[in-house]
């Protein structure tokens, strides 16, 4: 059967476009437009890249990747160290992922700095001409002359090979074979005193001084020493001093710390910690410690706490109170505050300052201290009712005791009254030591070692415990073998001890209709660092893993070492996340949700109203790898009808249009695949032409699959297969076209990769897999190549260019692009330049698209 006469113009259209060599030979051509100004910019390579919303058509693979798809990262210790808590301070680099933070840890008690690969414990200091060691320990330290004479002499000795101590050795071996009547005795005192002021001044030359000391020691190896051999000692000084310092001195972070550290927190991009001896900050742009507390009259020195809080402040805890820095020094609160005083064992601030002392909590509102709740009584409450409300958990096993204790503090003897205010005190609430805190919003979190309880304001949640009542008289060990699996004597007695001390009994048995409280999960366990980044979610450190909270619901973390790994610190910063535990740091950056926006007038020249439209979507999760949603559409503008006698029968208005769902997943640490289902509806036509029936429309399914290959940090291999799937009929199924199914093979090779310059070069090979007859000569020249190069200033603006050569199509063009990123939107541009139009006919096209991060 004939085909429609309205399909020919349009065909003609897109071969004229001729976006590869055997377009000529499949329907749908549309699929082949290269979507994205980016990647029309560097050649229309990206199928080895595809690290944005344009993925679902480039490489669905890239889905499985960051940053599309959240990845893991993982800072090991090595040896014997370990890892006791870490903080992350904000750098100037303009990454936007977990490389904008340093950091920062406390290792053996001692501060340290995550560098390339490794726990670093000092840092390098340049001694520029006129820069002395001393200026520089001056500056570093932030003391004054009269202060730093023991950190002067421990930063010698660590850019020393050798101790003072064994100048003086080989001076005083020397001394007993000098005779008395030797004429350059005092040269060689002078010699030994220049070499002492050369071991400060870091002028010793290592390699001339070991010759110097072998000379010495051979020559005293038969017990006695020639006047010749003393001579070339007397004039040998000077080979083992050099003129200048050494160009750079190694600088131990902690120098200025007197006492093994404490804990450490960031805030505004500095560093500050707390030690036994007092409190300091690190400006990390500057190099610079400064020391505060000494001159405040502070009850204590030792920082057992730190929590940053608004603009540049930092609470500080102390072994016997509770202080804050402004910014500028210590401070304390005045004592109409009721600050608490006692040892502060953590400190959590959100729009209330909370702080635990010792096994009591206390809360800060900016006009008071209190350890205590204070409630107002509403109609139809009376104590028990509110005590059941407020300690829930508590009250179930301890009720009589939290009367008694709430009568006595509020010197309550009747009846209660309507509107009258009564404390109720925090600290009944607590079943062990509190160990952690976290505040978000209103609501608390707070970790002891027996369990997480939340406070959302009104009440207190206890989690990891089941309620038991009694229906007879039971021993706690009946009680402990009803709850354990694996009832061993071991097991039943662990846990017949936690029953006791959590429910505060008194004996081993429990009489009918007493409730207990006992022990069912790992949120029972000791709870050693709790973060919430959000009102409605938490990540819990237990001691037997970490736990997730999502609004209400508890599960165990997704990844599965995590899940099973104790973390003493969790941190969330711009998203990200780092657990650390005692040998190792994870950090989980956090994929983004992507959108792509494109709008192109396309072969403006044969027709203004012929554009292209492509619209993309990506939407990461954490466990079930990343998922992608497209809409491609080509409208080929307004046309006439004609019959077969070329009789005017109105406009109509084709177009293509594709959808397409995609997904990716990352399958090994270094490789990726991804799937794309696609449906096509190619709307030529609403009628046949002719003697023709039907519509001439197609509709058509097709799939792509890709992988992505790291072959190491730099060098990346990927491939797809794109559009396979049944042929396009418009009227007759005989005169079906295939699809234009495509193989791709590309590289990615990052010539250089820092935070401020990124240099990318790609290449790419596509081939049609349609109509695979001729020879291989002709099969080869059918091969497409592509070539790009995309470099990137920092994360601002990029620069593109690229080639295509497209033998068969007889298609040779350069291509440029170039990008503007601010935040999270990024504005692509592309373009064309004129040539040859036999060899170009998609000179003077450009492309605009946009991306956005949300």
């Amino acid at each position: 059967m004939k085909r429609i006469l309205v399909y020919l113009p349009v065909l003609a259209i897109l071969l004229t476009v001729n976006v590869y060599g055997q377009v000529s030979q499949n329907a749908v051509p549309f699929l082949l437009i290269a979507p994205g100004a980016r990647a029309g910019g560097m050649g229309e390579t990206f199928v080895s890249i595809a690290d944005d919303a344009t993925a679902t058509h480039w490489n669905p693979a890239g889905l499985g990747r960051y940053p599309l798809s959240s990845s893991w990262i993982e800072f090991a210790a090595t040896g014997d160290q370990e890892i006791q808590k870490i903080a992350l301070v904000k750098n100037d680099l303009p990454n936007v992922n977990y490389k904008q933070y340093d950091i920062w840890a406390i290792i053996n008690g001692r501060l340290s700095k995550y560098k390339n690969g490794n726990w670093e414990t000092k840092t390098s200091q340049s001694l520029d001409e006129g820069r002395s060691v001393k200026s520089v320990i001056l500056r570093y330290t932030g003391l004054g002359e009269n202060e730093i004479e023991p950190y002067y002499d421990k930063l010698v000795r660590l850019n020393n090979s050798f101790p003072l101590e064994e100048i003086g050795a080989l001076q005083q071996k020397l001394i007993l074979y000098i005779p008395d009547d030797y004429q350059y005795t005092e040269e060689i005192a002078n010699g030994f005193d220049r070499l002492k002021t050369a071991w400060s001044d870091l002028k010793i030359d290592s390699h001339e001084f070991n010759k110097f000391e072998n000379m010495i020691n051979n020559s005293l190896s038969d017990d006695q020493m020639l006047n010749s051999e003393l001579d070339s000692v007397a004039f040998g000084f000077d080979r083992a001093i050099k003129r200048r310092s050494i160009d750079k001195i190694d600088i131990p972070l902690d120098i200025i710390l007197d006492s093994p550290v404490n804990c450490i927190e960031s805030h505004g991009g500095m560093l500050y910690v707390g030690t036994d001896n007092g409190f300091y900050r690190f400006d990390p742009k500057r190099n610079k410690w400064k020391l505060y507390g000494r001159e405040d009259d502070l009850l204590s020195l030792k920082i057992t706490a730190l929590s940053k809080y608004r603009r540049k402040s930092i609470i500080i805890g102390t072994e016997k109170e509770l202080v804050y820095y402004d910014g500028a020094k210590i401070k304390k609160y005045p004592p109409e505050k009721n600050a608490p005083k006692g040892h502060i064992t953590g400190i959590a601030a959100a729009s209330k300052v909370w702080a635990t002392v010792e096994n009591d909590l206390y809360f800060y509102d900016e006009n008071d201290w209190k350890n205590y709740h204070a409630h107002e009584v509403t109609i139809g409450e009376d104590l028990d009712k509110i005590i059941e409300s407020f300690y829930r958990a508590v009250a179930v096993i301890d009720k009589e005791n939290l009367i008694e204790q709430i009568k006595y503090m509020n010197e309550i003897e009747g009846e209660l009254s309507v509107g009258q205010k009564i404390k109720l005190p925090y600290q009944p609430v607590f079943r062990g030591k509190l160990l952690s805190l976290a505040a978000k919003d209103n609501i608390l979190w707070i970790g002891t070692t027996t369990g997480v309880v939340m406070f959302n304001g009104e009440t207190f949640y206890h989690f990891g415990y089941k309620k038991y009542t009694a229906e007879q008289t039971i021993s706690i060990e009946d009680i402990a073998r009803q709850f354990l699996p694996d009832p061993t004597p071991d097991k039943i007695q662990q846990l017949s001890q936690m029953i006791i001390y959590y429910n505060n009994l008194q004996g081993d048995m429990v009489e009918p209709g007493q409730t207990v409280m006992i022990y069912a999960n790992a949120l029972g366990a000791p709870i050693y660092t709790i973060a919430a980044p959000s009102s409605k979610r938490a990540y819990v450190g237990s001691a037997f893993g970490v736990i997730e909270y999502n609004d209400g619901v508890w599960s165990r973390f997704p990844k599965p070492e995590l899940a099973k790994t104790p973390a003493h610190t969790i941190k969330t910063e711009s998203g990200e996340m780092w657990f650390a535990a005692s040998n190792k740091i994870y950090i989980l950056s956090k994929a983004q949700k992507q959108l792509t926006l494109q709008h192109s007038n396309y072969l403006k020249e044969l027709d203004p109203d012929i554009y292209f439209e492509f619209f993309s979507i990506v939407y990461p999760t954490i466990e079930w790898g990343t998922f992608g949603f497209a809409i491609t559409y080509l409208s080929m503008g307004s046309m006439e009808r004609r019959s077969e006698t070329n009789v005017y029968g109105g406009e109509f208005h084709p177009y293509d249009l594709a959808i397409t769902l995609s997904y990716g997943a990352r399958l090994l640490n270094n490789l990726s695949a991804g799937l794309s289902a696609r449906y096509i509806n190619s709307h030529l036509s609403e009628a046949g032409a002719g003697m023709e029936k039907g519509s001439g429309t197609g509709y058509s399914f097709a799939m792509d699959g890709g992988i992505l290959y790291d072959v190491n940090r730099k060098f990346t291999l990927a491939s797809t297969v794109t559009n396979i799937g049944p042929d396009m009929a418009y009227i007759d199924a005989d005169q079906a076209d295939p699809l234009p199914r495509k193989l791709a093979l590309a590289f990615a090779y990052k010539i250089f990769d820092s935070p401020y310059n990124k240099l990318t070069l790609l290449g790419e090979a596509n081939k049609l897999l349609i109509d695979l007859n001729d020879d291989i000569e002709t099969e080869i020249r059918e091969i497409i190549p592509h070539i790009g190069l995309e470099y990137w200033y920092s994360n601002y603006v990029s620069l593109r260019t690229g080639y295509i050569y497209d033998d068969i199509g007889v298609q040779r063009y350069f291509t440029l692009g170039a990008s503007m990123q601010w935040t999270k939107y990024r504005f692509d541009f592309s373009y064309v330049p004129e040539s040859n139009v036999d060899h170009n006919r998609m000179g003077n096209t450009m492309r605009f698209s946009m991306n956005v991060g949300f």
